[in-house]
């Protein structure tokens, strides 16, 4: 229950931070992952730190999806299917990809030393977040007045010259 409330609060900060700086709320909010997994190696039969680190993930996940979200559309204008979809295959890759290397780790080196490891990793990709890619250098390229269904009708379709595909009843 506390990780659905807390992913509210993330939908939230994603947008909010996506408008700002989306490499420092990538830093922080990986930060925030980290934490609620050392919390849990700290202590992990303590279920009040087990709900509060629920608190800190859901928010910290939430977050960071918004955020993978948000980059992958802004990052792909021209195909609007393909923005979101690709930051959910990776984090779905990832997901499938990290829970048996957790699996596995636990069983070699117990919960505290696994949790440990990951947040490790964590903390290093937080490091390297001003990598972050946050804006496109052709963002400003579509005019304003290309807006709404058709517009992303017309870019999501496009020749090999990155024109849009013109339907058969318009070239007649």
């Amino acid at each position: 229950m506390a990780l659905g409330i807390a992913c509210l609060g993330g939908a939230i900060v994603s947008d909010l931070a996506d408008r700002n700086n989306p490499a420092i709320t990538h830093a922080l909010m990986l930060m925030m992952l980290t934490t609620s997994l050392t919390l849990l190696a700290a202590s992990p039969s303590q279920i009040y730190l087990a709900v509060f680190s629920a608190l800190i993930f859901g928010l910290a996940y939430m977050s960071l999806t918004g955020l993978y979200l948000m980059t992958g559309i802004r990052l792909l204008p021209g195909r609007l299917s393909m923005g979101p979809v690709l930051p959910f295959v990776a984090c779905a890759l990832g997901q499938a990809a990290g829970s048996p290397i957790i699996g596995l780790l636990v069983g070699e080196f117990g919960y505290a030393e696994s949790f440990s490891i990951f947040a490790a990793v964590g903390v290093f990709i937080a490091l390297i977040s001003p990598f972050y890619p946050g804006h496109n250098e052709h963002e400003g390229e579509v005019p304003e007045e290309e807006t709404g269904l058709q517009a992303a009708y017309d870019n999501q379709l496009q020749d090999e010259e990155g024109e849009p595909l013109e339907n058969a009843s318009t070239e007649q």
